[in-house]
């Protein structure tokens, strides 16, 4: 009984379901407006044109406020903490369902990836999400 834990596994599938998990650690290099500290944020005001977007949620993000450091973005807050800027065309845009930060996007393409690999088919994004 002892050497049981000992044993090597069966096949692919069973040394997956043995092991410890999956961990998804990406390699890119974010080169965006991503940040897990809040940029500043303005209040907004009548006179601008475009309306106010605050609490809107677009996927997994979240309005927060209008970027003081960068004119015309919207910061955005990820599920995951992260904050990142959108322009208003993206957060109005309808299509947009499953919008995120950077880190998200590139761990959910790699948990696509790694799905594929393991069962040969491909699943929309609203799978992963």
């Amino acid at each position: 009984m002892n050497d049981i834990p000992n044993r090597t596994p069966i096949d692919k599938t069973a040394a997956l379901v043995t092991s410890k998990g999956i961990r998804y650690k990406s390699p890119k290099n974010i080169q965006t407006a991503h940040s897990e500290i809040q940029p500043g944020t303005v209040e907004w005001t009548p006179k601008r044109l475009d309306a106010d977007q605050t609490g809107v949620r677009v996927g997994r993000l979240t309005v927060i406020g209008i970027s003081v450091s960068t004119l015309g973005r919207w910061v955005m807050r990820c599920s995951c903490g992260m904050y990142t800027l959108r322009k208003a065309k993206t957060i109005k845009n309808k299509a947009n369902k499953y919008d995120c930060c950077e880190t998200c996007r590139e761990l959910l393409y790699l948990k696509r990836k790694h799905h594929y690999k393991l069962t040969g088919e491909t699943k929309d994004w609203s799978y992963f999400f």
